[in-house]
């Protein structure tokens, strides 16, 4: 049984399969022109597909939960009110298939950058993190102080 509340969580994001595009071109060369290096390149896309699937943000609305990992898990929580920054990059070829990369910087002594990459919808994404930081730092009557 999963020890999450996962009555708290208001969304489910998960990464997009398209990040693997490149592995699957390199597996596909490999096939064709050199069929062994190919069985090893089919080995570690097929890998690589499973990190994509096994890899999910669970958004609440006080913290994010990310849970990666295939044979090992690992579980990380940022409360949204540690966030300082938040920055949308969209590459090229990300737009191209309607993703984008979220880095959201934070206070967190763990993690100071959770990076959500090939997520679809990233600016309303990126508006909804930020209307939820403020929302919380209002409710837990948090303050930010930048020293120089």
């Amino acid at each position: 049984m999963n020890t999450l509340n996962l009555e708290r969580t208001i969304m489910t994001d998960k990464p997009s399969q398209w990040l693997n595009f490149g592995y699957f071109l390199l597996m596909i060369i490999g096939l064709v022109v050199f069929p062994p290096v190919g069985v090893g390149l089919t080995l570690v896309f097929l890998w690589r597909v499973l990190v994509i699937y096994f890899w999910k943000w669970n958004i609440s609305l006080d913290s994010i939960v990310e849970v990666k990992g295939v044979l090992n898990v690992n579980t990380d929580e940022i409360y949204l009110f540690r966030i300082k920054d938040i920055h949308l990059y969209q590459p090229f070829l990300y737009r191209l298939v309607g993703l984008s990369k979220l880095y959201l910087v934070t206070s967190d002594k763990t993690r100071p950058v959770l990076l959500l990459d090939g997520i679809k919808d990233g600016e309303s994404k990126r508006e909804m993190f930020k209307k939820m930081t403020m929302s919380n730092r209002k409710r837990e009557g948090v303050r930010e102080f930048d020293f120089r």
